[in-house]
């Protein structure tokens, strides 16, 4: 129905300047330098390709949690794809991705193999890396991830 909305007005705003923080938008100067996005090896087309891997397989459970796999999948290869797109536009910003792994939470029942710690080892390394620190990496508590 024209005119129900009003015109979208194109912003001013540069955001390569800007990140964001604890849910809020602020100037990247007043903020850190680093941004960790939390993902998955389902998301990886290496490693779903590798039989060797477990993520090779059809992930139990998620039709259990109300989740499709491949719509999980490919939530998680976006992640991926996002992490690269971002660590090249914003080259001043360290921006990685990494897999927790299977980590005892309540969606997964507290079924998973690793503990809380063990799950959040490589995100916390991740998040406090210095500026001249790795970006557009996939890493997991054991090193690199394929893509």
């Amino acid at each position: 129905m024209p005119g129900r909305y009003p015109p979208r007005q194109r912003s001013a705003i540069s955001w390569r300047n800007w990140s964001t923080s604890a849910g809020n938008v602020v100037p990247s100067s007043q903020s850190r330098r680093c941004r960790v996005l939390g993902c998955s090896s389902l998301g990886s087309f290496a490693v779903v390709h590798d039989p060797a891997q477990m993520e090779s397989l059809t992930p139990s459970g998620l039709e259990e949690a109300g989740l499709s796999g491949a719509l999980y999948q490919a939530s998680k290869s976006a992640v991926n794809m996002l992490t690269v797109q971002y660590a090249r536009q914003l080259p001043n910003i360290r921006i990685n991705v990494v897999d927790p792994g299977y980590t005892a939470t309540d969606l997964n029942a507290h079924d998973g193999t690793q503990t809380l710690t063990e799950g959040t080892d490589a995100m916390v390394a991740m998040a406090t890396i210095g500026v001249d620190g790795p970006t557009g990496t996939f890493t997991d508590r054991h090193g690199a991830v394929a893509w």
